[in-house]
């Protein structure tokens, strides 16, 4: 902001006098609205170079993915869209500002500052066309399924380790389960990208309703790689010439510490034929599952 000195002052005041902006009974506080006009500009210069920064994000954007695919993603001045926006309620295209970018007025609902109570507002954004979607002239049919939720967190190898020796340990083989198919060079694999820091991919258990003498827990994604984790483990194979316990202690420490995505599936929404489906879908890759085995489970 400009510094308002006297004679700045006293300048702009003799100029809005002139056009009749002002009287002499406005001379006293004549440095507020001055003030005011200048944060007005500056805030106006601010929202003009933000709306003319987004333009250019968008038109950067396109640069690396490309223009539209298809007309599904091409839209006219004055169509009716859909946006992903909170509370979003409609939204029109108002102007194309360069090819794939557009001015887009979205009404949406909000609530108040430290309040739940909420109010309906609009707003110009600028949007590239991968934020835009076609109006649905008919919704198509609701065709989810049953969800299985599975709570996922990040833990450690050594947890893994813990989890099938603790708790009344882990069942290998349910029966929607099949047996031991990994090749030793699979195996191997594994253990590669144990130690040379690539991600091994996720674990997923099932925590069983408590039965005296039952395990804990069912292995439901992820068998091979804890079968071969636990029997490197209790050194039963060699990993390049060398049982685990052969491995020097750095090596040991990436082994035991490896950072891995484990999922668990609460016994309080334990549902068999769900988790039969649900193993059934995850495996599509890897080794994979014969006709016979999957027919056997269904």
């Amino acid at each position: 902001m400009k510094r308002l000195t006297k004679k700045y002052i006293e300048t702009e005041f003799q100029k809005d006098l002139e056009l009749g902006l002002v009287t002499e009974s406005d001379r006293e506080n004549y440095k507020d609205i001055v003030k005011k006009r200048l944060e007005d500009e500056e805030e106006k210069e601010r929202l003009v170079g933000l709306w003319n920064r987004n333009i250019k994000d968008a038109q950067d954007t396109i640069q690396t993915i490309g223009n539209a695919p298809n007309e599904r993603k091409i839209f006219k001045v004055g169509e009716d869209v859909v946006v992903s926006h909170g509370g979003f309620i409609s939204a029109e295209i108002i102007e194309i500002l360069s090819e794939g970018v557009y001015n887009v007025y979205i009404t949406y609902k909000t609530t108040k500052p430290y309040s739940t109570e909420e109010y309906t507002t609009d707003k110009n954004m600028v949007l590239g066309w991968w934020q835009i979607w076609k109006k649905a002239e008919d919704k198509a049919p609701n065709t989810l399924g049953k969800e299985l939720f599975i709570q996922f967190m990040q833990q450690s190898l050594s947890s893994l380790i813990h989890k099938y020796f603790n708790h009344r340990g882990v069942d290998m083989n349910p029966t929607y389960q099949r047996g031991f198919v990994w090749t030793d060079k699979q195996k191997e694999e594994l253990l590669d990208s144990i130690f040379n820091f690539i991600d091994i991919g996720k674990f997923v258990f099932v925590r069983l309703p408590y039965e005296p003498d039952s395990y804990s827990y069912q292995i439901l994604d992820g068998k091979q790689k804890l079968k071969t984790i636990i029997d490197f483990y209790t050194d039963q194979f060699k990993y390049k010439g060398f049982y685990y316990s052969e491995l020097p202690w750095e090596m040991k420490n990436v082994f035991y510490n490896k950072n891995i995505s484990v999922g668990e599936v609460s016994d309080r929404t334990y549902d068999e034929n769900l988790i039969k489906e649900y193993f059934i879908k995850l495996n599509t890759s890897g080794t994979p599952m014969s006709k016979e085995h999957l027919d056997k489970i269904k």
